[in-house]
This record gives structure tokens, sequence and C-alpha cells, in this order.
């Protein structure tokens, strides 16, 4: 979908049926850009041009003129990507991605060279469905579908080169993930005087808190678990953040679960 790509790079995107697809994509760029402004807007009417121009056509038809072209797994599979054949296939995010997804691109590319990148201590992939007993497991027993590309070739002993200088988070933040997930091995990039000017937005407010609420999880019509308690909570927290001085834009609420929406919020 044309509204999950990144405005920047719009004009260089293509969709994997160029002919069919023309007309979708021109309607979802005009919808998108009915309220867009600003950069956004630019970015949208350049993309625009280049359906008018024809270029979009000459780039889905022409793709192994390219020497980098990006795609999902599940696209390298349409009609676009077919016949192309590349010597390196860089996997992103492979320790998110299902073995089946991942192998997609390296056998229909026939890629002689895989660079994995990933995290195994983030987040395994999303499965949507658990088989219970199948192909004579045990009924407790993990699906094989949790077990990634990435991790079994560590297992396989394909040692990983572990980055581990991160310039994102504050000390006190990074310093509690390093402990906890990454045996401590974890270096800040920036130096003391990058920490000193990262000061509290409220004086006392640590740059990490913990804040336990009662309450309990409930299961709403689209299928989303929610928590009323921890909603309110989280409400309650915002309110006195802007109440102190601390701009409206400045305050962001992450929720797990979908159920969480704007007029919860609100």
């Amino acid at each position: 979908s044309v509204r999950r790509i990144s405005r920047a790079v719009l004009a260089h995107s293509t969709h994997g049926r160029p002919a069919a697809d023309e007309a979708s994509v021109r309607n979802e760029l005009n919808g998108a850009l009915r309220s867009a402004v600003g950069t956004e807007a630019a970015e949208l009417r350049a993309a625009l041009a280049e359906l008018d121009s024809g270029r979009f056509l000459q780039r889905a038809n022409a793709a192994a003129r390219y020497p980098i072209v990006g795609a999902t797994c599940a696209a390298t599979g349409l009609p676009t990507m077919r016949g192309l054949r590349f010597d390196i296939v860089v996997l992103d995010e492979a320790s998110q991605l299902t073995e089946p997804a991942a192998l997609l691109p390296l056998l229909r590319h026939q890629a002689r060279r895989l660079v994995a990148v990933g995290d195994p201590k983030q987040l395994p992939p999303t499965l949507t469905s658990r088989a219970s007993g199948a192909g004579g497991r045990r009924p407790d027993a993990p699906p094989t579908l949790e077990l990634t590309l990435f991790e079994r070739l560590a297992r396989c002993g394909v040692a990983p080169t572990m980055l581990r200088r991160q310039y994102r988070c504050h000390p006190r933040l990074s310093g509690l993930c390093s402990r906890l997930f990454y045996d401590g091995q974890l270096i800040d990039g920036h130096g003391p005087e990058a920490h000193a000017a990262r000061a509290p937005l409220l004086a006392g407010l640590p740059p990490l808190a913990w804040c336990e609420t009662a309450g309990s999880e409930s299961v709403g019509r689209g299928g989303s678990i929610s928590n009323v308690a921890e909603a309110t909570r989280a409400i309650a927290i915002a309110q006195t953040l802007v109440a102190s001085g601390i701009a409206p834009r400045h305050v962001g609420i992450i929720a797990l679960y979908r159920a969480l929406t704007a007029h919860q919020l609100l």
C-alpha cells in the first residue's frame, strides 16, 4: 500500500503488477495528497509526476537494470521481480522473519551471499496460529516457525557480529537493556557532553520510571486486548506532564494493543 511507503521514496517506488496497479496507485496518492501539507505534499506531487511521465511503468518493467532493488520478502515473487538474479541479498530484521519468508528471496533470486541483519533478543516472528501436536510434536511444544533463519545459522556455527555501540537511548535506558539482555556489552556512542545536554524535561523527572497499575485485561470486539486501568493511568500521567509545562507534541504514548485508541485517550 502507498500509505505504508515512506514519502521520501515514493517517487522511486513501483508495484508488483504495474499495468494493473497504476490506477489504484494514482487514487491512493491523490487521496493522501488531500490531507498532506508541506514537504509531504511536495513528495506526493513528485510521485504523481512520476506516474504522469511514464517513469513509474518504465521502472516496473525494467527492474533488472537497477543494481539495488528493495522489496519485502513476499514481493520477491511478484511479476516485477520475476527472473532477477542478485549476488547478495540483505535481509533486514531477519530475526523477525519466519524461516520460509526469509528463504523466498534467497531461492527466487539465486543469491550467492546473504547478509542477515537482526536482533534475536527482540521480538520473534509474529505467528497467528499455533498447531497443537502437529507433525507428532507435543501439544505444549513451541511451533518450529519460531526458529528463524538468523538463529538457525547461529546454532549451526555461523557466529554473528554484534553491533555494540548505540546512539539512540539515554545511558540510563541503554544500561538497563545492556544488563538485562546483552550481558553488559552495549556501549554508548555519545560522550559525557552529549549526556549532559539531555537534561530532564522536568526537574526531578528521571530518565526511567515504573508505574504499577491495578486492573485486568479484557478482549474487545476487534479481538484486541485492553486494560482500562492502564489506559486511565496513562491519561493521568500525560495530563500531569502537560500541566507541568511540557508541550503535548513532546508526549508520546506507546500502546502495545490496538484497543487503546484515540477516543480512549481523549
